[in-house]
């Protein structure tokens, strides 16, 4: 944490002219120095004070001298109240004010919100994340003083519903909607935005445990939708991905995340396939009705250059069938514990996955991939010069000698031959695990990472 003092920011006559972006974040900054450079440089178009304990006196500064301020971030700035908004909106502060960044403030009610939408009329950008206690009118309020707002990110405020969310799809120059973590949204609020929200490019519907396939036919209408989050919704199934591949947004998606999307099976992928020419990346980790058969259509993205299969139920016989992804770079096959050395080595002879893939694959994960042994490493140190990453945490078959051996061709090589964790979710895992504790396993994993950068290997512990 940085301990900011007035006598410790300097301040020409030069910098008072001209356009200043300060940031504070995490700072110990007292409201008296704020105030004092709000005063001095009266050109501050950024500025960013989240994570600080600034009060209402930091507040009326801003009322007082923000005339051109563009960006502010006040996230989990918990000291000030409505009382220094009310100061805001009466001074007619932040007026010019287009990026907002409230996340965190729990302490701020209808009148707050009330105040922020008066004096903040031109907002282009509206982040409201972790606010448990964010109501319908609050989010109301905002979006009916600010027409022509063009991205909102409400992750993590479950208490927002349908008829929040109709108010924001007035809002017709959204392109960006972020919204995770709430069981309330409907098809009622996808059916607004795509009948208002032409312009949208970017969603993340996330964890929201209503949004089902009706909903997908929706979002199909988009012709401008280019990325797709719909990680954890449980209830989006087979007719939902055929209604957003066929639609009008299925040529054009570049980005897909169906995460955890239990429901998603093989022929999901065969639509996705047929249509979705464009798709770059592409998230089904935790798929697990997905099949060998699914995997052989993945072949049919000529585009497709991300992949995760993270325990998607992979197995031998699907390896062969991604060596026809020409284009892929970054793969991640950790959890599939169903993966052999037999698999790596016929896909290897065969000319299906590495000697294929080799020429553009650069990133490698296969973490939890317990039946791999020495022999897949062998493998993967002769397929070239082109990969960059292998991550092998929790590889109890694969030895640190392995892992040494390969490591001088790798920029990074992450490692660790320690049982997986409990969130592994197999029944050789909780085996193998028995009663030992989840924080020592992480202890030695990370002890196991830094035994190996230590020897001089580019071998980085951050992810253990």
């Amino acid at each position: 944490m940085y301990y900011i003092s007035w006598n410790s920011v300097a301040i020409d006559n030069y910098l008072l002219m001209c356009h200043i972006q300060l940031t504070l974040h995490h700072c110990c900054c007292q409201d008296q120095v704020l105030s004092k450079i709000l005063r001095k440089c009266q050109a501050i178009i950024l500025l960013d004070v989240s994570y600080t304990r600034i009060s209402n006196a930091s507040i009326c500064s801003l009322a007082r001298h923000s005339s051109t301020l563009r960006w502010l971030s006040l996230a989990y700035c918990c000291s000030f109240t409505e009382k220094g908004l009310y100061y805001l909106e009466a001074c007619h502060g932040c007026c010019r004010l287009s990026h907002l960044d409230l996340s965190g403030c729990v302490q701020i009610s209808f009148n707050g919100y009330s105040s922020m939408a008066s004096c903040c009329s031109e907002l282009r950008t509206l982040i409201l994340n972790d606010l448990p206690t964010l109501t319908d009118s609050c989010l109301s309020v905002l979006s009916e003083n600010n027409h022509n707002l063009q991205k909102l990110s409400v992750v993590d405020c479950p208490t927002l519903t349908d008829i929040a969310f109709e108010a924001v799809a007035m809002c017709i120059n959204l392109n960006m909607l972020k919204i995770e973590g709430n069981s309330n949204l409907t098809e009622t609020t996808l059916r607004a935005l795509s009948q208002n929200c032409g312009r949208l490019k970017h969603m993340r519907i996330k964890n929201c445990a209503q949004v089902n396939n009706t909903s997908l036919g929706f979002l199909s209408s988009l012709h401008n939708l280019t990325v797709l989050n719909l990680s954890q919704c449980p209830r989006v199934g087979e007719s939902g991905i055929k209604s957003l591949a066929e639609g009008n947004c299925g040529p054009k998606l570049r980005e897909l995340n169906l995460s955890s999307c239990s429901l998603v099976g093989d022929r999901s992928l065969q639509k996705l396939a047929q249509r979705c020419c464009c798709l770059l990346y592409l998230n089904l980790s935790y798929c697990n009705s997905i099949t060998n058969e699914g995997l052989e259509y993945l072949s049919g993205l000529p585009s497709l250059i991300s992949l995760d299969l993270t325990a998607a139920n992979v197995q031998d016989q699907g390896l062969i069938s991604l060596g026809f992804i020409d284009m892929l770079q970054q793969l991640s096959l950790s959890e599939n514990t169903a993966i052999t050395d037999k698999g790596i080595q016929l896909t290897d002879i065969s000319s299906q996955f590495l000697a294929r893939t080799s020429q553009f694959l650069h990133y490698l994960n296969i973490s939890g991939c317990l039946q791999l042994s020495n022999r897949s490493v062998k493998i993967f140190q002769n397929c070239g010069n082109h990969l960059r990453v292998l991550i092998m945490l929790y590889c109890t078959g694969i030895s640190r000698k392995a892992a040494l051996a390969i490591s001088p061709q790798l920029v990074e090589c992450i490692y660790s031959n320690d049982f997986p964790p409990p969130w592994f979710h197999t029944d050789d895992t909780v085996d193998q695990l028995g009663d030992t504790d989840p924080s020592l396993l992480a202890s030695q994993s990370r002890t196991n990472c830094t035994s190996l950068q230590s020897e001089g290997r580019d071998v980085h512990g951050k992810h253990c």
